[in-house]
């Protein structure tokens, strides 16, 4: 949903009655202030919360207010449907930029292993941008021919989202590396670190105060 707004946004209110360019370049300006400085909150909530929790609660209310923009649209014949859309979509954006802003870059690398972690960001962000591009040519289309429905539509796709994290993602807050790759690899991999690092410790003796390497 969030290409929604960040490309469509005009059409939005447009389709909620604010017709008026300078009003719509003002709403505009304020949202994208608005979602840079939830952004960094969400930023550093993200070792307090946790990666899984703050997905929950992003996408969890950007379902909810998707449909109340959808609903809202459907009747905003009034001067209070439009200011309560344009809260709605204030609410939306402060969501998306809470948990996924600073989810779409920090997740991929806390999953990815060491070695393929540039091959596995880039994989990401080719397909977050392909699908990204996509969405952009296709929306105004949906969004013509939908109207309200398609604001529902969308809700209805991070309802299954959050499913599949709820299902899927692994909680990595406050662990290292390995710790991560355990979570992937299962027990055996800890134990293999474990009994590499004691073997490497066995090797090593403390003489007269010095470290040395002992001979094999």
């Amino acid at each position: 949903g969030n290409f929604i707004i960040s490309y469509y946004l005009g059409k939005i209110l447009t389709q909620a009655g604010i017709a008026s360019m300078k009003t719509q370049t003002k709403v505009q300006v304020i949202i994208n202030c608005w979602s840079f400085v939830v952004a960094v909150v969400g930023s550093f909530m993200l070792d307090i919360l946790g990666r899984r929790h703050q997905t929950f609660i992003s996408c969890g209310g950007m379902i909810v207010t998707l449909i109340m923009i959808g609903r809202l649209i459907k009747k905003s014949t009034n001067t209070s449907g439009i200011y309560g859309t344009i809260a709605v979509i204030f609410l939306f954006q402060g969501f998306y930029a809470f948990g996924m802003t600073p989810m779409t870059s920090l997740y991929p690398t806390d999953v990815s292993q060491y070695k393929l972690r540039a091959t596995g960001i880039a994989i990401f962000r080719m397909l977050d941008s392909g699908f990204g591009l996509l969405a952009s040519f296709t929306m105004a289309y949906a969004m013509a021919d939908l109207s309200w429905k398609f604001y529902f539509i969308n809700a209805s796709w991070n309802l299954v989202f959050l499913v599949i994290a709820y299902f899927t993602f692994v909680e990595t807050k406050g662990l290292k590396l390995e710790e991560i790759n355990a979570k992937f690899e299962g027990k055996d991999f800890i134990e293999g670190i474990t009994a590499d690092a004691s073997s490497q410790e066995g090797e090593v003796t403390k003489t007269g105060g010095v470290v040395t390497e002992s001979e094999r």
